[in-house]
Formats: structure tokens, C-alpha cells, sequence
């Protein structure tokens, strides 16, 4: 159903409030990206787009 473009970050590749990490798909289709392991909440990620991860502005609670 999905490609898959598996990236593996380098410990240097650490992301805090000063620095972010940035990846550029190069998946010509069916693109995709989610970090949770669930891939009904993907986010489309198609050649020539380019993600920015960094901590979030608002912190979530788990709640069981």
C-alpha cells in the first residue's frame, strides 16, 4: 500500500528548541510519514518535500 523510505539518524542528528533535523523525501510516490507507528494518521510525503522536526510548542498528556 505504502513505500517506504527508512531513515536512520546519527546521534549527532539530536533535535532541541535550538536545532531541528530535516529530511527531503525522495520517494517518487505513495510517500509517507508518522512517527506514533500508526499509519492510519500519516502525513503525505512525496519527492521533493522536505519535513522539519523539532519539539513541539505544546506538550501532550497520555491519559489511560
Amino acid at each position: 500500500m505504502f513505500g517506504f523510505e527508512f531513515v536512520k539518524f546519527q546521534p549527532s542528528d539530536y533535535v532541541d528548541s535550538r536545532r531541528t533535523a530535516k529530511q527531503v523525501s525522495q520517494m517518487p510516490e505513495d510517500g509517507v510519514i508518522f512517527s506514533d507507528g500508526v499509519e492510519s494518521d500519516f502525513l503525505t510525503f512525496h519527492s521533493g518535500l522536505e519535513a522539519t522536526i523539532g519539539p513541539a510548542d505544546r506538550q501532550g498528556h497520555l491519559v489511560i
